[in-house]
């Protein structure tokens, strides 16, 4: 649902970036920031400092190479508005090649938008969404979400004794993901909370090098070990829900066994339940 609406987005941006330029200097230098900044927040998400960043960094580039070459002009453009997502990529192969094929297709858009501008309003129309296409296609690539990122970060900043469980943890996220869209809505609420507490303790530890802060270190542990049984919980409580009336008194059965720990697990993720 998001690509349909990203594709017309971008295919009105590039049909419109003539006119744009036709413009005088600081109008068009205003609208380029302004909705350069915007798509980019809806390419990554969201909205923060770094999508913001980009966001100029992709008008100052068009506003620069435009008069040079517009369809480089608009291939940077993609390049740097892809490039928060791009950094989201697991490995460095993987960001390489989503920055590439970002540039390559903003390249392609922009050859489309330019060169048949003032075609008509039917070749016009399809130039729109085939360009709009062309330069969001890049979206379809995986990515992580932003908290996963920041945690492969945090993971390489760790100290020794804690890159392990901080490992497990990553390893978990990224295992639970696809998992994590079938629970129930408020439980997926409780544990983004309990992550995003396991990354703020994390983050106040990394920002204590040199000697091990066992307290803290500690309490990440904890973290760490909560959340596992928390998804085990989870999964457990899962288990209610499938299966055929054959087994209804086992499936009952189990959830009289487990329910105190999932409600405790729960409320070690989020205390304020």
């Amino acid at each position: 649902m998001q690509l349909l609406l990203i594709i017309p987005a971008l295919g009105a941006l590039l049909s419109a970036l003539p006119a744009i330029h036709g413009l005088d200097p600081l109008t068009c230098t205003l609208i380029l920031h302004a909705t350069a900044t915007a798509l980019c927040a809806i390419l990554t998400g969201e909205l923060s400092p770094a999508t913001i960043t980009w966001g100029s960094l992709a008008a100052v580039a068009g506003l620069a190479l435009w008069s040079l070459a517009p369809a480089f002009s608009v291939g940077m453009m993609m390049f740097l508005l892809f490039a928060p997502r791009a950094l989201r990529e697991p490995t460095a192969i993987q960001t390489v090649f989503h920055s590439g094929a970002a540039f390559c297709t903003g390249l392609l858009s922009g050859w489309l938008a330019h060169g048949w501008s003032g075609a008509g309003p039917d070749v016009e129309l399809a130039v729109l969404l085939a360009s709009g296409a062309a330069a969001a296609s890049p979206w379809i690539l995986p990515v992580d979400d932003a908290l996963t990122s920041r945690m492969r970060s945090q993971v390489l900043l760790a100290p020794d004794a804690l890159r392990p469980v901080l490992a497990s943890a990553l390893g978990l996220r990224v295992r639970t993901r696809e998992r994590m869209a079938n629970l129930p809505r408020g439980v997926r609420r409780d544990l983004e909370g309990g992550w995003r507490e396991l990354a703020q303790a994390v983050d106040v530890r990394l920002k204590r090098p040199g000697a091990a802060d066992t307290t803290l270190e500690s309490q990440i542990h904890t973290r760490v070990m909560t959340l596992q049984r928390a998804y085990l919980a989870a999964d457990r409580c899962a288990v209610l829900t499938s299966g055929t009336t054959q087994h209804a008194h086992a499936r009952v059965q189990l959830h009289a066994e487990r329910l105190d720990e999932h409600a405790e697990a729960l409320m070690e993720v989020n205390p304020a339940l």
